[in-house]
């Protein structure tokens, strides 16, 4: 999934580790810069049939600098 600005990956999960989170995060940090873009993740986690739950944003700090405008691509 791909904004002007962004370029996101959308992962739905019962579970996922920390250190694959920061692959996928640093992953998309690395296409969003090919792409002059901010590389972003975005999660989806199952809780089971019928339980809501928010989705998460994840980016490393170079992404989040680029986001908030304090680093030019």
């Amino acid at each position: 999934m791909d904004s002007a600005r962004n370029a996101v990956q959308v992962q739905h999960v019962a579970r996922l580790s920390l250190a694959e989170l920061e692959r996928l995060a640093v992953e998309m940090e690395a296409e969003g810069r090919r792409r002059t873009k901010c590389g972003l993740v975005v999660l989806k986690r199952s809780a089971g049939r019928g339980r809501e739950t928010s989705r998460l944003v994840c980016m490393i700090e170079a992404a989040w600098h680029i986001l908030c405008g304090r680093h030019n691509l």
